[in-house]
């Protein structure tokens, strides 16, 4: 059958992501792999890459360098089980001194978590560009107006990712950059869980600041992609066509209540909306689901017991004989 269609594929891994969209066209797929989970994830996310017989990831996305998605890419990558047409993923070494950055870091390390935290996810996503490289596979930055297949990156622009991670070269921003981590992390985190409501300002760290935000668009239908975006992010891509009223989205970083606003879910109101998740007080957070579905939204959540992976189809695509419908949150 001569298949034109689109599928999503969200893996359940807890707070991790990993998403697997396949474009079809007169019969022939397009494999975007965003994302890897973490490095103990991947054994999982190979064995449902076989199960749906992909031998080729066109499109490798690793959306920003936090280890629950970058270090599952990288153990992916470095075991070769797949072909790899194309590596996505940022370069901080391209774009500040990381021998700066090192040492700013390593002033803080003995005290700070999050300075640790910071340091290894660099070092993650410094070794899947290096795995690529060696490789011989190309790497490319995923900037604003760059196209991913049918997939168009929104954000970030190359001058928002670099004043992002010029601050981890920047002592004073450095400190400002960790103690956002510590506050997104848990700090006065008991009024965030008992919140009803959205915060007006939430704080997000600048590493998930960067985050790869994809749209797509089949037929009439718009996907939006966010990795862990956070709303300030988000803000800088409203003026993309079509993204108000989209027909499926991502809700960013695992449903935390740190990421998106009131004003951002009314200006989106997507009809279908996923989120990965571990089922927590925090992910998703209740304030999150609320306005979503106040919204008009159909929330799906893989920590959803009769969930599991999910899955959104368009056009003609193959069956799955296998799969049920999910139960929305």
């Amino acid at each position: 059958m001569q298949y034109n269609g689109v599928e999503i594929d969200m893996l359940s891994l807890g707070d991790a992501d990993s998403l697997l969209v396949t474009n079809w066209e007169s019969g022939r797929p397009t494999y975007i792999l965003i994302d890897g989970g973490y490095a103990k994830d991947a054994p999982r996310v190979t064995r449902f890459l076989q199960a749906r017989a992909v031998k080729k990831i066109h499109h490798l996305v690793c959306s920003h360098l936090d280890d629950d998605h970058a270090a599952g890419l990288l153990r992916l990558v470095h075991e070769g089980e797949f072909e790899v047409g194309c590596g996505w993923v940022h370069r901080p070494d391209l774009h500040v001194d990381m021998k700066i950055v090192t040492k700013n870091l390593e002033k803080t390390a003995a005290v700070c978590k999050e300075s640790r935290i910071i340091t290894a996810s660099l070092e993650t996503q410094r070794g899947l560009a290096a795995e690529l490289i060696g490789r011989d596979i190309e790497v490319k930055e995923p900037f604003e107006g760059e196209n991913i297949g049918f997939l168009k990156v929104l954000g970030p622009s190359e001058a928002y990712y670099e004043e992002l991670v010029g601050r981890f070269g920047n002592p004073d921003q450095l400190r400002e950059l960790l103690q956002e981590r510590e506050k997104s992390a848990g700090f006065n985190e008991g009024r965030r869980v008992a919140s009803l409501e959205l915060l007006a300002d939430p704080e997000v760290n600048a590493g998930n600041l960067s985050s790869t935000i994809l749209g797509g668009l089949f037929g009439e239908s718009v996907l939006f992609f966010t990795g862990d975006a956070g709303a300030e992010s988000l803000r800088r891509v409203l003026d993309y066509d079509n993204l108000a009223g989209c027909d499926w989205m991502q809700i960013p970083h695992h449903g935390s209540i740190n990421n998106i606003t009131q004003e951002l879910v009314k200006f989106f109101k997507p009809r279908v909306a996923y989120v990965s998740a571990e089922g927590n007080d925090h992910h998703p957070h209740g304030a999150v689901i609320r306005a979503f579905k106040s919204a008009g939204t159909k929330v799906f959540s893989t920590h959803h017991p009769n969930s599991g992976n999910l899955r959104r189809s368009m056009g003609d695509v193959p069956e799955r004989g296998n799969y049920s419908p999910a139960t929305p949150l």
